[in-house]
């Protein structure tokens, strides 16, 4: 509380204080983007979601997760009330997860994931579908974890036991 009361009539002038110091700031910035900050093709999708909204008290943690341990991936889904449910995706399951962190279409996913029955694939998008784990649309899928480094939740007092 105490920071954001501090930082509140430094955000009101921010506008200002970057017309002031713009010139000097400019020579920080890269002319080469980072990967995260690359645009993304959201394909033929007709609805965006943005923003991150907060139903409980950890504001700076997004309600939805995903931590990846390298062989598998806890996903931690955060609800109105009661405890977060947590989801443990291994194999291929945290791969195709993982991979539609992009909207992919169902045949960049068959075409990906081969060694995966078409059948067993639809059947695990609709799961993840129906526990509001992902959104589909036309036949197009997308993640829906903000993805998290273990670091980061360490730091904020919520990386311990799964």
């Amino acid at each position: 509380m105490v920071t954001f009361v501090m930082a509140s009539p430094a955000n009101a002038l921010a506008h200002a204080i970057y017309a002031r110091w713009a010139s000097r700031l400019k020579r920080f910035e890269s002319a080469k983007r980072l990967p995260d900050e690359a645009p993304i093709d959201p394909g033929d999708a007709k609805i965006a979601v943005i923003g991150m909204g907060c139903i409980y008290p950890e504001a700076d943690t997004p309600a939805l997760y995903l931590r990846d341990g390298g062989r598998f991936a806890i996903i931690v889904q955060h609800r109105e009330a009661g405890l977060p449910r947590k989801h443990r995706l291994t194999g291929s399951s945290r791969a195709i997860y993982q991979f539609c962190q992009r909207p992919r279409s169902m045949g960049r996913l068959r075409a990906a994931f081969e060694s995966v029955a078409e059948d067993e694939l639809r059947s695990f998008l609709k799961m993840m579908v129906a526990k509001g784990l992902m959104f589909a649309e036309s036949e197009r899928y997308l993640s829906l974890a903000a993805p998290l480094s273990w670091r980061r939740l360490e730091q904020s007092g919520e990386g311990g036991g799964l």
